[in-house]
């Protein structure tokens, strides 16, 4: 998947494994994009995260969980198969 909007700077992720059900403004200058890993395969997925100095994994009611470390303007989001994963992205 893809997303850019506006003044969005990308975010990316493989297609075949998840589809975005939400992005939305978020605190800090920053969004919410929540992930649904449609493939059923337990690895994590990998997030391409351009013009964000952080990404924080977070619970289904954004409540912040673990702050992920950024590797090459990529994060790597842990999920379950066919569940759901929030990250809180900062620019």
């Amino acid at each position: 998947g893809h997303l850019t909007s506006g003044n969005l700077p990308g975010i990316e992720w493989d297609s075949d494994r998840a589809v975005s059900v939400c992005l939305k403004p978020g605190d800090e200058n920053g969004v919410i994009l929540r992930l649904w890993e449609t493939a059923g395969r337990p690895e994590p997925i990998r997030v391409a995260v351009k013009g964000y100095r952080q990404a924080i994994e977070t619970d289904l009611l954004e409540r912040d969980r673990a702050v992920l470390p950024l590797r090459d303007r990529r994060v790597t989001l842990p999920i379950r198969p066919s569940g759901f994963a929030t990250l809180r992205l900062l620019r």
